[in-house]
C-alpha cells in the first residue's frame, strides 16, 4: 500500500500540537490515523481504476500525481489528529481548524474527481465532483460536517 502521507505531514498541518506519548492524542494513535488514510485514499483510486499508484517509483515518475495525493491523505490524518486533540463531537461544534481542514480536502478531492491524476492517464474517466461517503453535509451551508463512522 502506498504511503502518500506521514506523521510530520500531519505536523506540517496541525502546528499547534504536538504529539508524543503524552499527548492527546498520542503519536501512536496519530500514526493510526496515517495508516487509515493512506488505506482509504488507496482504495478511493484503486476503486476508480487508478492502478499505478501502487506500482513501485509511481511517486518519482509522476510528481504531480503524487503530491495531490499526498496533501489529500495528509489532511484526512490531520482532520482525525485535530477532533481527537479537540474532542470534537459531530455537527456544528467542530473547532474551525477542522472545518477549514475539511473544506481543503473537499476542495482537493473535487479538483482530483474532476481531472483526474494530474499527468498520469486512467482508463476510467474521472467521475463528476460530489459528495463522499465519509463526510456528511449541512443541507444549508453545504459545509461538510464531521460524523463519526458507524461501521465497525
Amino acid at each position: 500500500m502506498p504511503q502518500f502521507c506521514t506523521i510530520d505531514d500531519v505536523r506540517a498541518i496541525n502546528t499547534r500540537r504536538t504529539y508524543d506519548n503524552s499527548s492527546e492524542p498520542t503519536d501512536a494513535q496519530v500514526e493510526g490515523f496515517v495508516r487509515k488514510a493512506n488505506a482509504e485514499l488507496t482504495a478511493f483510486c484503486l476503486g476508480r481504476n487508478w492502478t499505478q499508484v501502487q506500482t513501485s517509483g509511481f511517486s518519482g515518475t509522476y510528481p504531480e500525481a503524487w503530491d495531490a495525493l499526498s496533501q489529500i491523505a495528509a489532511l484526512k490524518a490531520a482532520i482525525m489528529a485535530e477532533a481527537a486533540a479537540t474532542a470534537v463531537e459531530s455537527g456544528p461544534e467542530q473547532s474551525g481548524h477542522v472545518r477549514t481542514l475539511l473544506r481543503l480536502r473537499k476542495d482537493a478531492l473535487d479538483g482530483l474527481l474532476a481531472a483526474g491524476l494530474p499527468g498520469v492517464s486512467s482508463d476510467v474517466p474521472a467521475e463528476p465532483a460530489g459528495r463522499y461517503a465519509d463526510m456528511v453535509y449541512d443541507d444549508d451551508t453545504d459545509e461538510p460536517i464531521f460524523e463519526m463512522d458507524e461501521t465497525f
